[in-house]
């Protein structure tokens, strides 16, 4: 307790030689009591109060976000145009926008507050759109990527003897990471893989096709040799010769 009497001896006199009222001075008697309150919590319940002071502040904050998340998208994409020009014309104040889109709309209710102003502005500035889903409707960076790494393929190819392009190599040349570069050209492979597939499928199919119309027109089905794995436009042709012998 000599302490804090000390402290209050020192304060009323430095009150005095500043020729300053010291009626005051009361108002520490409060602050005095809790500062002694506090001096004789346990470190215990100490770290207990300050951990549920800061998970009530983290939920009031998240609830904070959930109430400015319902009322931007209650908001429409024209409503929240209209407060951004607003909002950049009257100053860059979102009090101002409010005052100007209830004066315009002739409303005197406010529709919503000022802290979702703030908000909309804020995530405008992140994310450089009103959006509630900015990536929607775009291309995907994968595709965006995929044209430029196939000519730098083409271009590796055309400079090398080599049939393949490293990945280092083409994202070296690019600048798009290997990961990416990796991805697109894995995906391009299994693609070919299925373009190939669906060719071998079809020659399959011609040439059962043609060894049914040479056992119809009782030609030998070794001429068949001849047209190879690759030789698809030969089909129609022996065919239409067939027919008209």
């Amino acid at each position: 307790m000599y302490g804090p009497y000390t402290r209050n001896a020192l304060l009323i006199r430095l009150l005095k030689i500043l020729r300053q009222p010291t009626t005051g001075f009361a108002l520490l008697g409060a602050h005095q009591d809790c500062f002694l309150w506090k001096s004789t919590i346990p470190s215990s319940f100490k770290f207990f109060y300050l951990s549920v002071v800061k998970f009530i502040d983290s939920v009031i904050k998240r609830f904070c976000m959930q109430v400015l998340a319902f009322y931007l998208f209650t908001m429409g994409v024209s409503t929240r145009t209209e407060i951004l020009k607003l909002y950049h014309s009257l100053g860059e104040s979102a009090i101002a926008a409010l005052r100007g889109y209830k004066t315009k709309h002739g409303i005197i209710k406010d529709p919503f507050t000022v802290s979702t102003i703030t908000g909309l502005i804020a995530k405008f500035e992140s994310i450089g759109s009103v959006l509630d889903f900015p990536g929607k409707g775009r291309k995907s960076l994968s595709d965006e990527r995929t044209p430029i790494v196939q000519n730098a393929v083409e271009q590796l190819q055309s400079q090398s003897t080599m049939a393949s392009s490293s990945i280092t190599q083409v994202s070296q040349l690019t600048g798009i990471p290997r990961a990416s570069v990796h991805r697109i050209m894995r995906r391009d492979v299994n693609r070919q893989h299925a373009n190939l597939n669906g060719t071998k499928i079809a020659l399959s199919k011609r040439n059962l096709t043609l060894i049914g119309s040479l056992k119809t027109f009782r030609q030998p089905t070794a001429i068949l040799g001849l047209l190879g794995n690759y030789q698809v436009g030969a089909v129609s042709e022996i065919l239409s010769t067939l027919c008209s012998t």
